[in-house]
């Protein structure tokens, strides 16, 4: 979108071309909605923080989602702490800023910002489930958040760093034919222990490639 309530139908066909040309090569395409970047306009009139934001983002994915073929897989948001640690913490990335309350409004509508995509990617596929693993103490706040989410929404009660996600047998037989997983969960502080941050980004990537196979 070049500007406010424009739409580049070169840039929509260019990217179905890409979707075609990977299907044609036997390759499942993923589309990520959103990846860091917002156009010049967003960032200026509707930052993250400002609650507008929402609105904008949800009739872009609404109309992407429904212009766009052949695509099962979708990613609502790359990362989305990194926005805020680069926006809002740090201010090193767009808008700028060093402010704690800003960043806990801007996660807010980014939370929103998700919630509504999933819905308009579900809406093709009403019968689709997704289970998110959480550990046990963050199983309330998944609760709180995945009521906004409707039923599909599932959680899977486990581990990152332990064995197969610390998921029982019983529970990994439960959740049947699996057609794709997300992994993103990371410890992003760089000031972490070493042996945490390898705990839980390289044998934790370890784990769900390791369950993958089962």
């Amino acid at each position: 979108q070049p500007h406010e309530n424009a739409w580049d139908h070169e840039a929509v066909a260019h990217y179905q071309d890409i979707i075609d040309i990977l299907r044609g090569c036997g390759i499942e395409p993923m589309v990520t909605l959103h990846h860091f970047t917002n156009p010049l306009w967003f960032t200026t009139k509707y930052p993250w923080h400002v609650d507008g934001s929402v609105e904008k983002f949800t009739a872009y994915a609404g109309r992407l989602v429904a212009e766009l073929t052949g695509v099962k897989y979708w990613l609502t948001f790359n990362e989305p702490y990194v926005i805020l640690l680069g926006g809002y913490l740090e201010g090193c990335t767009p808008p700028g800023l060093r402010d704690a309350g800003k960043a806990l409004a801007a996660l807010k509508n980014i939370f929103t910002c998700h919630g509504s995509a999933y819905d308009i990617i579900h809406d093709r596929d009403p019968d689709a489930q997704v289970h998110v693993l959480v550990r046990r103490s963050s199983l309330e706040r998944f609760e709180r958040l995945a009521g906004t989410w409707g039923p599909r929404a599932k959680p899977l009660v486990g581990d990152l760093t332990a064995e197969d996600l610390g998921l029982s047998d019983d529970a990994i037989a439960e959740l049947g034919t699996i057609d794709h997983v997300v992994h993103s969960a990371a410890i992003y502080d760089m000031t972490a222990a070493e042996d945490l941050q390898r705990a839980a980004n390289v044998e934790g990537t370890r784990a769900v490639i390791g369950l993958t196979r089962r």
